[in-house]
């Protein structure tokens, strides 16, 4: 019965009523309406809810369950049967196919209802399929056919990052495509911990026991490195494969000597590839000559065995709370051979003796006290930020200590800082490894 009747016997009265004066059910007898009616309050009484069942069935999940699953998988049947050519495009084969993903159906039959043609981008659909097919082991050619389509997304599409390399490595890997797992990540960047964890499982799968250890190796390294997306918030994405690294390395070389070092210089070489190589300047750094507040010529040459760091700022617009983050900074790092240089790009047409002045009230009232450069026409900045990198006319450089290198970190701001550190930590524990 419809749902509002249900527990109401003045409803049930009303109805019996009107359909007695209508004609419609009962005859035209009185007593055989009230014999009705009565028949039907007895009903609508024991129909009653009892006490906490209503409450049950508002809270109750609006999961579909299998009952309906089934009534629905029935009713796309039906239509699927008399068209048989409606396109993988139409939402009846999607709508079928997720239906039959919740009933557990046979692959096979997922693979016939989902059709062979691509509909257009549909990267959970296809993603999701190919995971259940994948997670079975069970039409595997088909499961890749899918992994590949959900890698074509609409732009913008508000999916979040959503990669199906995994996942078609998991598949090729039980194919046995384990060349294509190694060509495809051999040249995977050294922070990628997930892409070395699938290329030592493909070589160990293909019995190449060294490169699978060097892999595994440079996995671990990694791991710690950059943010992983946690997995639980992304359910649909592919486990990495686990691996026994002390357990291979011990069988291979018969001890775990040398391992933990390993796995360090893969730390380090992660650390690079993720926070130092990406803000490398493609050139070598050169000699330059700044002016200092003493209105003396200073060149980069002053500072030899130094790492040094050159902020570059308006002075005129005394950016205050930026210069004091770098103030932080240069002392955290001032007996560590690092050298902080504050350089006004002020391009006004005043007096270099009202420039300084200009520079050093700026600083002070900023408690800024890292030694600062004026540049005259600006060069020593444009030739490090070149490329349309940072700011107009702020920004900063780190020069290595054999100024040899320079790496260009951003502007002269606080979301900055943790760039500046990381390059300068790695600079300085590069050096270390050096002296050992």
């Amino acid at each position: 019965m419809n749902g509002k009747w249900r527990g109401d016997p003045t409803i049930f009265l009303q109805m019996l009523i009107t359909s007695h004066l209508q004609g419609a059910w009962f005859g035209e007898r009185l007593e055989n309406m009230l014999a009705v009616a009565m028949t039907v309050l007895t009903l609508a009484v024991t129909w009653m809810p009892t006490p906490g069942t209503l409450e049950q069935e508002v809270s109750a999940p609006t999961q579909p369950g299998p009952g309906v699953q089934k009534a629905e998988v029935s009713r796309l049947r039906k239509i699927l049967a008399k068209n048989q050519s409606i396109p993988a495009s139409c939402g009846t084969r999607t709508a079928l196919v997720k239906a039959l993903l919740a009933l557990r159906a046979p692959a096979q039959e997922l693979v016939e209802v989902a059709g062979n043609s691509f509909c257009g981008p549909n990267p959970l659909f296809y993603y999701n399929l190919a995971r259940e097919l994948n997670g079975r082991g069970e039409c595997l050619g088909e499961a890749l056919q899918y992994a590949e389509w959900s890698s074509f997304r609409y732009p913008n599409d508000a999916l979040g990052p959503l990669d199906p390399t995994a996942l078609i490595a998991s598949i090729r890997i039980k194919r046995g495509e384990f060349d294509w797992v190694i060509n495809k990540f051999s040249k995977a960047r050294q922070s990628d911990s997930a892409a070395f964890a699938w290329l030592g499982f493909a070589y160990e799968k293909s019995n190449q026991v060294d490169p699978a250890i060097d892999a595994y190796i440079q996995s671990a390294g990694a791991r710690d490195v950059g943010s992983a997306i946690p997995l639980a918030s992304y359910p649909q994405f592919v486990p990495v494969p686990g691996f026994h690294l002390e357990e291979i390395y011990r069988k291979r070389y018969g001890t775990l000597d040398g391992l933990a070092a390993r796995i360090e210089a893969a730390r380090r070489s992660a650390r690079r590839a993720l926070y130092v190589d990406p803000f490398r300047i493609d050139r070598p750094t050169f000699q330059w000559t700044l002016m200092d507040l003493g209105l003396r010529y200073v060149g980069l040459s002053n500072y030899e065995g130094k790492i040094v760091v050159l902020c570059f700022v308006p002075t005129e617009y005394e950016p205050v709370k930026e210069l004091k983050y770098l103030q932080n900074l240069s002392e955290k790092y001032q007996d560590r051979g690092v050298i902080f240089l504050a350089v006004d790009v002020n391009q006004r047409n005043i007096s270099w003796g009202t420039r300084r002045q200009n520079v050093a009230e700026a600083l002070k009232r900023a408690g800024i006290t890292f030694p600062a450069m004026m540049e005259e026409y600006d060069t020593v900045r444009k030739s490090y930020l070149m490329g349309g990198v940072g700011g107009a006319t702020s920004g900063v450089v780190i020069i290595d200590r054999e100024h040899t290198q320079a790496f260009l970190t951003g502007g002269v701001s606080q979301e900055y800082l943790p760039r500046i550190t990381k390059i300068l930590d790695y600079l300085l524990e590069d050096t270390v490894a050096q002296t050992k």
